[in-house]
């Protein structure tokens, strides 16, 4: 799971996602990723026990995702993307539809991403599908071991900062 970058809270207590107000944990926890028993502070055991790994596109603390500009943003995707390539994930959701499309463009691959919810409380008509946010493109391994990863297939949901986003109340299942 990629984070654009780590909040000054998370940044200072060296856990991700350690906002009060942030549903990121709720989510997961919802959409039966984890167990309702674990806490921001159980993330350093989410390899082990989840096979979920968290990681920042730019390390360095902001108040918000919007405050890295484009460029710094772009710079960061190249060594993004050997990380992913040395893991081999199955999966990689970036946790905001805007660094999704960074990295898509970055890759010359252009997405148009569906239009984030916002406001508190219940969403209204039709959510789209999770079809809506795959991105146009994925990692293809020349040397897969048996029971490997082949590629890697990229996802971008809207935040889950309490700033940023809607309260989420749906879970989504892939």
């Amino acid at each position: 799971i990629l984070v654009s970058s780590p909040s000054p809270t998370s940044a200072a207590n060296g856990f991700h996602y350690s906002g009060k107000n942030n549903a990121f944990w709720e989510c997961l926890i919802n959409a039966n990723f984890l167990t309702p028993d674990i806490t921001y502070k159980d993330s350093p055991q989410l390899p082990e026990r989840f096979s979920i790994g968290l990681t920042d596109l730019v390390p360095r603390p902001t108040p918000s995702g919007k405050d890295i500009l484009e460029p710094e943003r772009r710079q960061a995707v190249p060594s993004f993307l050997k990380k992913i390539a040395k893991y081999r994930p199955r999966i990689v959701c970036f946790v905001s539809l805007g660094i999704g499309g960074t990295v898509a463009g970055a890759v010359s691959c252009p997405w148009n991403p569906p239009e984030a919810p916002r406001g508190k409380g219940k969403p209204t008509g039709e959510l789209p599908g999770i079809q809506e946010y795959m991105l146009p493109f994925k990692l293809r391994y020349p040397e897969v071991d048996a029971g490997g990863i082949a590629e890697t297939l990229f996802f971008a949901i809207p935040s889950t900062s309490a700033q940023n986003c809607f309260h989420y109340t749906v879970s989504l299942t892939l």
